[in-house]
């Protein structure tokens, strides 16, 4: 079926100035967008994509730029555990020569679903018991 469409230059032009309207809407305003989704709505996302981002071997500025500033720092020699605490889990890390060799994830609300898809290679789905939640 061929369609025949008479398009008029007045068509266009309004055609043109949407397309510019949505796409300096997307440019322009999410950062303030973005910065209200992280502190509310996509809060949790926002801890879930850090918390699949915390992998052994990282270093120690990444996950503070990932995770924030720190409830509690212990340093003994070259080891160092650092708790960071946010609204739906506690996190602990363990660095030994300022590189991650373990960290924990304690949550502490229930509406809090943490997937371990990244940290065990899929392997977290063999096991439909093994999940991250408060009980």
């Amino acid at each position: 079926m061929i369609w025949h469409t008479h398009v008029t230059i007045a068509d266009a032009v309004r055609f043109a100035a949407a397309v510019i309207a949505v796409s300096a809407f997307f440019v322009g305003f999410p950062g303030r967008f973005g910065d209200w989704w992280r502190r509310t709505l996509g809060a949790k996302r926002a801890l879930m994509r850090s918390l699949n981002l915390l992998t052994p071997g990282a270093d120690r500025e990444f996950v503070l730029g990932l995770m924030g500033q720190p409830i509690f720092v212990s340093v003994i020699g070259d080891e160092e555990t650092v708790t960071f605490h946010t609204k739906w889990c506690w996190t602990s890390v363990h660095f030994v020569r300022k590189s991650v060799v373990a960290f924990s994830v304690t949550t502490t609300s229930r509406k809090f679903r943490w997937q371990l898809w990244t940290q065990t290679y899929g392997q977290s789905n063999a096991n439909p018991d093994l999940s991250c939640g408060a009980c």
